[in-house]
Parts: structure tokens; sequence; C-alpha cells
């Protein structure tokens, strides 16, 4: 099993629930206040599975969307979308 985070209420105003990223994630993936998550999820035998990536950042004068690579670089992967 992995580390054990507590959700705690976000907001007053909104239903939704926050928790911690682990250190040891943030600091393998080079996450940093301000980015952003994508969150996938699915049921497989009677457990929740939950996939969370980086997202991808969109240099928007420019057109060209990058992926963040783990060592927190950007690579160019398309213009214009």
């Amino acid at each position: 099993m992995g580390e054990r985070t507590t959700l705690a209420k976000a907001s007053s105003n909104f239903a939704s629930l926050r928790t911690v990223v682990p250190m040891s994630i943030v600091k393998q993936w080079s996450l940093k206040e301000g980015d952003q998550l994508d969150w996938s999820w699915e049921a497989r035998n009677g457990e929740m599975i939950i996939v969370i990536k980086k997202a991808e950042h969109i240099d928007s004068a420019a057109g060209i969307r990058f992926d963040v690579q783990r060592s927190g670089k950007r690579k160019k992967v398309a213009k214009g979308k």
C-alpha cells in the first residue's frame, strides 16, 4: 500500500473535498503550487482505481502544446491545437 492522506472539506461553498499530495510524489514528479492535475478513475474488481497525471501546458501565445515530462522539462507535442 502507498501513503495515506485525509480528506478535508475544500470550501464551505462547495461539496468538493481536498487532500494533500504526499511530498514523495511532489518531488518525484517535480510538482509545484499552481500545477494542474488531470484525474481519471475506473472501478476494477470492486475497487476504485485513480490515475492522476500532471496536466499538459499550453503556450497560448504560440498555440504550442507541451507535455510536462517527469524531469519537469517541457516536450513540444503539437502546434496550433
